[in-house]
C-alpha cells in the first residue's frame, strides 16, 4: 500500500502460475497478528475481544483483530494507519502524501532526523547506530524526543479507535532498547492519556525468529475460516 508504483498488479496469479501451488498474499502485519493470537490462545481462554500487532521499521505496518478475526476492511486495507494523516508539517512519506504517521515515525524520518542535527551521522545506517552510538546523546535526544513521540501519537490513537486488550510490538525500532520502549509507553499512558490505560503493551523481541510461523499461520487461519476445511471434509 505504500508503494505508489504497486497498482492493480495480480501478484497472487504470478506466483501461482510459476510454482503451481495456491498462494495466499497478505499483509506482513496481519500475519504476525495471527500467530500472536494463536500463540496467546495457547495460554488461556478467551481469545482476546481486540488486539493489535504493530511493526516498527524503515516502514510502519499494522493489524487490528476482532474476537480472533483479522480486520480486513472492504478493500483489504483496515487499519492502514501507517498512511493517516498526524500532521500538517512538510515531511513527506514513502507513499507521497505530506505527515503520514510513517513520515515522523519510521527508522527512515529518525535517521532524518538525526542527520540534519549533525554531519557526524550522514553516512551511517540504523545498524550502525545501533552498534556504535545508541549512547551517544544527541542520539538518545532524538529518539526520545523525536520518534518515541510521534510513535507514541499513532499508538495513542489507535488504542482510542479499538480498545484493544492487547498491542504486541516488534520491529527493528525496538533494537533502540528499554529507554526508548519505556519512553513510548509513558508517553501514551502519562502524556497523552486522560483515563486509566488499561491495554497490555507487549514487546515482540522474535519477531524475526517467527515470521515463517507467522505465514504459516495465515495458511491454517485461511483453511479452517474460509471453506476449504469444509470442502474437504465433506468429500
Amino acid at each position: 500500500m505504500g508503494i505508489p508504483e504497486w497498482k492493480n498488479i495480480p501478484l497472487k496469479e504470478y506466483i501461482e502460475n510459476n510454482i503451481n501451488i495456491d498462494v495466499i498474499i497478505d499483509r506482513y502485519a496481519c500475519a504476525m497478528l495471527t500467530y500472536n493470537i494463536l500463540e496467546e490462545m495457547k495460554k488461556y481462554m478467551p481469545i482476546q475481544t481486540s488486539s493489535v500487532y504493530i511493526y516498527l521499521s524503515n516502514w510502519l505496518g499494522v493489524s487490528v483483530s476482532n474476537n480472533g478475526k483479522i480486520l480486513y476492511g472492504t478493500h483489504d486495507t483496515a487499519a492502514n494507519y501507517s498512511h493517516t494523516i498526524v500532521t500538517d508539517s512538510n515531511y513527506i512519506c514513502s507513499c507521497g502524501k505530506k505527515g503520514c504517521w510513517e513520515s515522523v515515525a519510521s527508522i527512515k524520518a529518525f535517521m532524518k532526523e538525526l542527520q540534519n542535527k549533525s554531519d557526524k551521522y550522514k553516512d551511517t545506517t540504523f545498524d550502525d547506530i545501533i552498534k556504535n552510538y545508541k549512547n551517544d546523546d544527541m542520539v538518545i535526544d532524538t529518539y526520545k524526543n523525536f520518534l518515541a513521540y510521534w510513535v507514541a501519537i499513532g499508538i495513542y490513537n489507535i488504542v482510542n479507535t479499538f480498545d484493544p486488550e492487547i498491542i504486541f510490538i516488534g520491529g527493528e525500532m525496538i533494537h533502540l532498547g528499554n529507554d526508548f520502549i519505556n519512553e513510548i509507553k509513558n508517553n501514551i499512558k502519562n502524556k497523552f492519556n486522560s483515563y486509566d490505560f488499561l491495554t497490555e503493551i507487549k514487546i515482540v523481541e522474535n519477531f524475526k525468529e517467527i515470521e515463517i510461523h507467522a505465514a504459516a499461520s495465515i495458511a491454517i487461519y485461511d483453511f479452517y475460516n474460509n471453506s476449504l476445511y469444509k470442502y474437504l471434509s465433506a468429500k
